[in-house]
């Protein structure tokens, strides 16, 4: 700060690196959970915080976009970054939807360029060198738009609640859309006389179906303990549980191995790691 008070003007040496965001205590919500925008706004704000012409200033009055969503982004986190040579630029480092963690120019979210970690929609091939995307190191669970019922990417399943006031009536795993689109219904229409998946049901199961097929383009599944011996040139299969290996054994075919591995899991575990149909 200057002697008389004032913030002093932006500095080359501030911005060289990043600069840790202003925390604000309470985040942007709307009582339903849902983010509706005006662009519009938006892009007009932040070309008046644009502005600004001290790095106290500019962080603080970005503060307005801290946990607002964007498309499928929740920001998290605003900071000033510069590269040598460059004028400084807002960066958002966000969450997206499906657990991805992205750092990209605040700019692009506002003005709707990027709306996800590039898990739904493509990357902007004219700005994609200024995207940074992390990769989840968490079980990744994507809500969906039917209640009750997610995707369980790191097992590559579905899981079905049903919670009545403080009480859970229904917690199952699902192998397909369809088979968790159904419980979720049958458990709806037993404990509140009908389900509102009765009428939307081929709408609901088309959108359960597309983001599977989504998260398995993206991450192909690999069967968990089975892995190819270059020396041997075998596959081998194993599993370790309670302190030792229930299962260490090589095989002909990646298909033998899997299913070794399947139904060890069975056996031990008393459920696979993944639905059956990965394993083959």
């Amino acid at each position: 700060m200057m002697p008389d008070g004032k913030a002093s003007p932006i500095l080359n040496s501030e911005i060289s690196g990043c600069i840790r965001p202003i925390e604000i205590t309470e985040p942007f919500s709307l009582p339903n959970g849902t983010c509706y925008r005006d662009i519009e706004e938006d892009i007009r704000k932040f070309n008046a915080l644009s502005l600004q012409t001290t790095v106290a200033g500019l962080l603080h009055e970005s503060a307005l976009f801290l946990f607002r969503q964007f498309g499928w982004l929740t920001i998290q986190e605003i900071y000033l970054s510069r590269n040598p040579g460059k004028t400084p630029e807002l960066i958002a480092k966000s969450r997206c939807r499906c657990g991805n963690i992205v750092t990209a120019p605040l700019r692009m979210l506002v003005d709707g360029s990027l709306n996800d970690c590039g898990c739904t929609t493509p990357l902007p091939k004219q700005e994609a060198n200024k995207i940074i995307v992390y990769q989840s190191e968490r079980p990744i669970r994507w809500t969906t738009t039917v209640d009750g019922i997610q995707w369980f990417g790191s097992r590559y399943i579905w899981f079905v609640t049903l919670t009545v006031g403080q009480r859970c009536f229904v917690r199952k795993y699902a192998d397909t859309a369809k088979e968790a689109l159904e419980i979720r219904r049958d458990a709806e229409r037993q404990y509140f006389g009908r389900s509102i998946i009765d009428q939307y049901y081929e709408i609901m199961l088309a959108e359960l179906e597309e983001l599977e097929q989504i998260y398995v383009r993206r991450h192909p599944p690999e069967v968990p303990g089975i892995s190819w011996d270059k020396t041997e040139k075998r596959w081998i299969a194993r599993l370790w549980y309670r302190g030792k290996w229930i299962l260490n054994k090589s095989f002909k075919t990646r298909k033998e191995a899997a299913k070794a591995r399947y139904e060890a899991e069975v056996r031990y575990l008393g459920e696979s790691t993944m639905p059956e149909r990965y394993y083959v």
